[in-house]
């Protein structure tokens, strides 16, 4: 795949949680995050498909909001690696960042 990204990503091994419509979490582990999204892997599919707007929690980061799926698709290991956007996201805690995608 072709970096179009003109900014600085951070690679980081760390978890996170989906937070599904029933409340329930699926946890994840945080590959990279940049100034406008994420990429995670999960151990099974998770179900996700390409647009759609989804809640996460990144409990180390301290920060949770909405993301937008941007890419999912199998490792040839059998795990799924899923680009998010971010949409908005908020810290928790001590930390005061906050996004919101240009509208």
């Amino acid at each position: 795949m072709t970096e179009k990204r003109h900014f600085y990503r951070k690679r980081l091994a760390s978890t996170g949680y989906l937070i599904l419509p029933s409340d329930e979490e699926q946890k994840f582990t945080l590959l990279d995050i940049s100034i406008r999204g994420l990429q995670a892997e999960f151990e099974q599919d998770p179900g996700l498909k390409i647009d759609q707007i989804v809640r996460i929690r990144l409990p180390e980061q301290s920060m949770n909001g909405l993301v937008t799926v941007v890419h999912a698709e199998r490792t040839s290991d059998g795990a799924f690696h899923v680009g998010f956007a971010m949409d908005r996201l908020d810290g928790e805690g001590d930390n005061l960042y906050r996004f919101r995608e240009e509208e």
